[in-house]
Order: C-alpha cells, then sequence, then structure tokens
C-alpha cells in the first residue's frame, strides 16, 4: 500500500446523487411546459456518464491500474464539457 495513491469516491457519489436531483428538476421544468424534452435526455446522458466514472473508481479499488484513473479523468473532463453545453442550452430556453 505504500506510495499507492488514495482516491475518495465519496465524491463521484455526491456528484452522482446531484445529477440526479438536476434531471428530476430537468424533468419538472419539461412536465411544466417550460424546456424541451432533449433537454432531459442532455441530462440523462450525463448522469450515465457520472455513474460511469463511479464504477470506473469502484473497478479501480479492486484492481489498481493507473489507466483507470486517467480514463475517469477523462470521463470527468467531458462530463464538464457536456455539463456546460447543456446548461447553456437549458438557460437560454427559459
Amino acid at each position: 500500500m505504500q506510495g499507492e495513491k488514495y482516491y475518495d469516491v465519496r465524491g463521484l457519489a455526491v456528484l452522482t446523487d446531484h445529477k440526479k436531483a438536476v434531471l428530476m428538476i430537468v424533468q419538472k421544468l419539461v412536465n411544466d411546459g417550460y424546456l424541451s424534452g432533449d433537454s432531459i435526455e442532455d441530462c440523462r446522458g450525463i448522469l450515465n456518464d457520472v455513474q460511469s466514472a463511479r464504477n470506473l473508481y469502484l473497478k479501480y479499488s479492486i484492481i489498481p491500474e493507473q489507466e483507470l484513473i486517467l480514463r475517469i479523468r477523462d470521463k470527468l473532463i467531458r462530463i464538464h464539457e457536456k455539463e456546460k453545453y447543456a446548461l447553456d442550452k437549458i438557460i437560454m430556453n427559459l
């Protein structure tokens, strides 16, 4: 264990819960007619990506390969970009 880095999964768990909450809010806005249905798909895709990153971390906790951490990092960067695009689109449609 000496020399290994420790990564805390709680951040990804909180991020997953947050994205679930955002999805519920967007669904409510769509149901009330404030947004179009494609906003739900954008948020659902982001949630799926966050869950995928969390699952990669769980795999890393069993098989600590540095390549998995790099994949998680890349996935989080893509999530950030997708979320920025989705939120800009939501703001423009409100």
